[in-house]
């Protein structure tokens, strides 16, 4: 039997890749529609056989993380990648990944996924749009991707080569909010999306003209949800839009949030360790709501939500050294990839 999902970069939109970088997930799930074209007649109650339309497919990856292989998915989702070397005998890299602005484009991807010994569903032109992030006490962190594809296929099964599952639980990491760790949070979700937008992708032209053309970006949005331990007013204050504020103020707050998780130990070729790491930083959190409801005789649990604007992310090098990303977001990863 064979279940894989494995991914290739493509050379532009159209062109397929071979799909050589396999992915471990929890569920994959696409969505093929032929657009199907329906004449509206007044001599008939019953549809006439319709016309081929325009071709589309959709899905989704979801997956536990695991840092050796998390960062093709993340520069699919983002765009830019910055990678450097911290110790090549090891085969230790950093990598630095940011979202693209307008005037950039989007990596388009061949998707290849393994159905029993039956088929393998072939995407090609995948162009991923949003992540959910989640963080949860007593889970494994976990993203969900979804794309859209210029067109799906059945092929030839591959010999899949799965990577080691190294995933990363929940106290592996620590939410830094202005610079410390707040260990109240019990649940944290990022969203991210890149406002593709899938319908507008289509030409009036005979060649190929049922497939999707462009996937144009649109708003780009990050948006955070969390739960905490209510022991303090914080989250309330920086709702309100000041420090110690106990009612609506004229000014906006803005939180400083860095998510920070460890993998598995690396080791260095000089002697001594490192680790693989994921730090995610968002510069510039708005709370737009915060709730702490009371339904019982329970400990009380503050809920909140929010929207990461552009910002000056410093981000840290294994070196110790900062490079600075203007975003809503960034992210660092460390692992053993030379590049993504």
């Amino acid at each position: 039997m064979a279940r894989y999902v494995a991914i290739g970069e493509q050379s532009n939109l159209a062109t397929e890749a071979t799909p050589d970088k396999y992915i471990r997930i929890a569920s994959v799930e696409t969505s093929p529609e032929s657009g199907n074209i329906y004449a509206e007649l007044v001599d008939t109650r019953f549809d006439e056989p319709p016309i081929a339309g325009a071709f589309r497919v959709s899905g989704s990856i979801v997956l536990p993380v695991e840092l050796e292989n998390i960062g093709y998915l993340l520069k699919a989702l983002l765009g830019n990648v910055s990678s450097s070397t911290i110790d090549s005998t090891a085969s230790i890299h950093e990598h630095i990944i940011s979202p693209i602005d307008f005037g950039g484009s989007l990596p388009a991807y061949t998707i290849a996924i393994g159905k029993d010994n039956v088929t393998d569903e072939r995407l090609v032109g995948a162009v991923f749009n949003r992540l959910t992030l989640r963080a949860v006490a007593k889970e494994l962190l976990s993203a969900t991707f979804e794309f859209g594809g210029v067109k799906s296929k059945t092929t030839s099964l591959l010999t899949p080569s799965l990577p080691s599952p190294d995933f990363v639980p929940y106290y592996k990491g620590d939410v830094i909010v202005d610079g410390s760790a707040d260990g109240n949070i019990e649940a944290f979700t990022i969203t991210v999306s890149n406002g593709v937008n899938y319908d507008d992708a289509y030409r009036i032209t005979s060649t190929n003209g049922r497939l999707p053309k462009e996937f144009p970006i649109g708003a780009f949005k990050v948006e955070v949800e969390f739960d905490a331990r209510f022991v303090d007013t914080t989250y309330i204050e920086a709702f309100y839009g000041a420090t110690d504020a106990t009612e609506p103020q004229e000014s906006i707050k803005t939180l400083s949030v860095k998510l920070s998780f460890v993998g598995k130990t690396l080791e260095l070729s000089a002697g001594g360790t490192t680790h693989q790491a994921l730090d995610i930083y968002l510069p510039k959190v708005i709370v737009d709501s915060v709730s702490v409801p009371i339904r019982d005789r329970g400990r009380l649990v503050l809920s909140a939500s929010g929207t990461a604007v552009k910002g000056t992310a410093s981000v840290t090098k294994y070196d110790g050294s900062t490079v600075d990303v203007e975003a809503p977001i960034a992210i660092y990863l460390r692992n053993q990839k030379s590049s993504l």
